[in-house]
């Protein structure tokens, strides 16, 4: 034969032969597998059950070790003939008689009925439980009862049902009252809300003025001051005293608060009553500044007046007159 020949049947063997010890030891590496896995099975722990089914756990546990021997002793033989074929492949072997073991099928239906009983057990140790409370509770209801006096407790809830009754009327009453109360602080609120934005309109007018020495600002609710107070702070951010102004500077405050007030007193009102606006000398101890201040201002009011407003001006400043007056002379 020729040289290539002898190769490609060289190759041919070679081939096989590797293709037989690789199925070997596939096999091989799946008996030692189960092996691990047979040996891996735990006993059934008795203190999961009641101690009346010890003696059958016992059974089931000394079954189960011996499946596992035998399927041991099954799977090791299995292995060991492997192993010496795997060290033999040219030798002829005989064929195996062996008998494989029978599988834990029986040992599993034991184990699952053996947990229904545990669990049937348990479950009627649970209403024989339930019963005996039960039957408990009966007893202390009876003896409860034979002590009750139902005439004296009936004349009580009667008196606790006025009670009950009367203590609704009072609370019914006491929310009208804390109802009342809510409705006067939200015009309470309303009321401040405004008194801020008179305190914002005088101080944006005497900024317009060129008054930059003080501002007026409404005090926050506490225990010292009323509602609606205000207090003066200087240019520096420091509180003054209304002591410290000047007589003019007041006049302007207090005449500006009222033409504003006016104003606040409309918004409020959707239908509301006439008017009589009188001005009484407004002009006095004041400069020539507060004076156009003062002009424009109550300009605005009489402008702004609503048609059965009545507007009474007294002044003996003719300047003033002059320049405040409505219509020509």
């Amino acid at each position: 034969m020729s040289e290539e020949r002898w190769q490609r049947l060289g190759s041919y063997f070679n081939n096989e032969v590797k293709n037989l010890e690789n199925k070997i030891n596939g096999e091989i590496e799946k008996i030692s597998k189960q092996l691990t896995n047979i040996s891996s099975i735990l006993e059934i722990n008795a203190n999961q059950f009641y101690l009346h089914f010890s003696q059958p756990i016992t059974k089931i546990n000394l079954q189960l070790k011996s499946k596992q021997a035998e399927y041991k002793e099954f799977l090791g033989y299995l292995k060991t003939t492997l192993e010496s074929k795997k060290n033999n492949l040219f030798s002829v072997m005989s064929e195996l008689e062996i008998d494989a073991p029978q599988n834990f099928s029986q040992i599993k239906n034991d184990l699952k009925e053996l947990i229904n009983k545990n669990n049937d057990f348990s479950e009627n140790l649970k209403k024989e439980q339930e019963q005996a409370k039960n039957s408990l509770r009966y007893h202390i209801i009876h003896e409860a009862l034979n002590k009750f006096n139902h005439n004296k407790e009936d004349e009580h809830l009667k008196f606790l049902k006025k009670q009950k009754h009367d203590a609704e009327e009072k609370l019914q009453s006491e929310r009208k009252k804390l109802d009342d109360k809510q409705q006067e602080k939200i015009k309470l609120i309303a009321q401040t809300k405004d008194e801020n934005q008179i305190a914002q309109k005088i101080n944006e007018c005497l900024e317009k003025a060129g008054v930059q020495s003080f501002s007026l600002e409404l005090i926050a609710d506490n225990q010292e001051y009323q509602k609606g107070q205000y207090q003066i702070r200087g240019y520096n951010g420091e509180i003054r005293k209304i002591t410290e102004l000047s007589k003019g500077e007041k006049n302007i405050i207090a005449l500006l608060y009222f033409l504003f007030s006016l104003e606040s007193i409309d918004d409020k009102n959707n239908t509301p009553k006439p008017k009589i606006i009188i001005l009484d000398d407004p002009m006095t101890s004041n400069d020539d500044t507060m004076q156009y201040l003062m002009i424009g201002e109550i300009s605005n009011c009489y402008k702004n007046k609503k048609a059965n407003d009545k507007f009474i001006l007294l002044t003996h400043n003719c300047h003033f007159y002059l320049n405040v007056r409505p219509y020509p002379i």
